[in-house]
């Protein structure tokens, strides 16, 4: 409880649960759920993923969920887990992919646009709420994949600019 984004305690001082706060889970299972999803994402992303896009997505997706919910879902009142910041290494690799021109980049385009879609007007996917043993914060799940392309975005651009000079 002492490290999970809580809006009183943030607004009270407690910045470094802006960090920590995406580090701890409701419980094991949640914890080996976002392990499992972060392995596969992994594996899936790496031809897209070098080490400093990992570590500056990381903080840049939790920046992005940090403010978004903070100022943008005032109803929310705590969030725990890496799942946003997992979307955000998704995301961030799709952007990547499409300006390489890789052909799994419609790919992955797709399925994160499917699911962030199917979130935002149904709801959480399945059975995710019960292996996690709590609720889904389904809009971290956005504004995670919003700094992801973020990240990408800023790092395309900035290589692009260095090559013209």
């Amino acid at each position: 409880l002492a490290l999970r984004f809580d809006r009183h305690a943030l607004a009270g001082g407690q910045l470094w649960r802006l960090l920590t706060g995406h580090l701890v889970h409701l419980g094991p299972s949640h914890m080996l759920m976002n392990l499992a999803a972060l392995a596969v994402l992994a594996a899936v992303l790496a031809p897209w993923l070098r080490a400093r896009d990992w570590i500056g997505v990381t903080f840049i997706a939790a920046l992005f969920i940090d403010a978004g919910l903070y100022w943008l879902q005032p109803s929310l009142q705590w969030y725990v887990g890496l799942s946003g910041v997992l979307h955000g290494y998704w995301a961030a690799a799709c952007i990547y992919a499409l300006a390489d021109r890789a052909r799994e980049g419609m790919a992955l385009t797709a399925i994160i646009l499917l699911k962030l879609t199917y979130e935002q007007m149904v709801g959480p996917i399945g059975l995710t709420s019960a292996i996690a043993d709590g609720p889904v914060v389904i809009a971290a799940h956005a504004w995670g994949a919003t700094g992801g392309c973020a990240w990408a975005s800023a790092a395309i651009a900035t290589r692009r600019w260095r090559r013209s000079l």
